[in-house]
């Protein structure tokens, strides 16, 4: 039996936490809610892990890149998705340049960017 894709979500609201874990679980995604970035770094380390969906200003102020930075160095083959209320600012958009950041959606969160999202690396 194949197992489902998995996806790590760094979201510190209650609310949107539990949002996304019914869409995720809609999609057959298995969803591991993680309040801080360390915390999805550990997870990702010790786990099989497909997408990586992070807020920017999860903790502080781009914590969130850092998380991707080290991602694609420890695990390059895990889709990072990026999700912020701010603009994308030179840092981000350097981010999203270089392949650090896969996929960019701003807030407020629809299920149909987050469906895009996936299925778009789904099929790469």
């Amino acid at each position: 039996m194949e197992r489902c894709p998995k996806i790590v979500v760094v979201e510190d609201d209650d609310q949107l936490c539990k949002f996304m874990k019914r869409i995720f679980e809609h999609l057959l995604i298995d969803c591991s809610v993680k309040r801080s970035c360390e915390e999805a770094k550990k997870y990702c380390v010790a786990n099989r892990v497909e997408f990586l969906l992070v807020d920017l200003n999860v903790e502080h102020f781009h914590d969130g890149l850092q998380l991707f930075e080290q991602m694609a160095e420890i695990h390059p083959e895990i889709t990072r998705i990026l999700y912020t209320g701010e603009d994308p600012d030179d840092q981000i958009q350097h981010a999203i340049d270089s392949g650090v950041v896969h996929h960019f959606i701003r807030k407020p969160l629809h299920v149909k960017d987050l469906v895009e999202a996936i299925n778009v690396r789904r099929q790469a």
